[in-house]
């Protein structure tokens, strides 16, 4: 949010923040420009309207065991800007943009980029039929 508070003063954008708040935003004492809108405890329709109604997803994860966003976000046909994470390279591979983190010069160039750029459909290395036809295979090997 702060990394990009300078940008969007001088930007026609403003930033939505979709989730439940964790630890990093649970004190809300900062008070943050209007152009900041918190939208909590959405339901699936909801997610999926702002999906497809973003100019571009920011996924500025730190960790990720699996992450959803940008598959989410790749299959709604949406530009997506994730961390420079391991996971987010295995499961979404050249299908995103990446900035890296805690670079905020590096984030703010991406971020552009990303919005001046088409989306561009590109395949996921990670395939969720490819995964349960793993997960059978592995089954029934144990149930032999």
């Amino acid at each position: 949010i702060d990394a990009t508070q300078e940008w969007r003063a001088q930007h026609d954008y403003k930033l939505v923040v979709a989730g439940n708040p964790g630890r990093a935003f649970a004190k809300k004492e900062k008070q943050y420009s209007k152009d900041v809108i918190w939208l909590q405890n959405l339901n699936d329709g909801g997610i999926k309207w702002l999906y497809q109604n973003a100019a571009l997803v920011i996924h500025p994860s730190l960790y990720e065991g699996f992450s959803l966003v940008p598959i989410e976000a790749h299959l709604l046909e949406t530009r997506c800007l994730i961390s420079d994470i391991p996971v987010h390279k295995e499961i979404v591979g050249e299908a995103a943009h990446y900035f890296e983190l805690d670079n905020r010069k590096d984030f703010i160039l991406k971020m552009e980029n990303a919005l001046n750029s088409p989306f561009e459909k590109r395949p996921l290395p990670y395939s969720f039929e490819k995964s349960a036809k793993q997960w059978a295979d592995l089954i029934t090997r144990f149930d032999a």
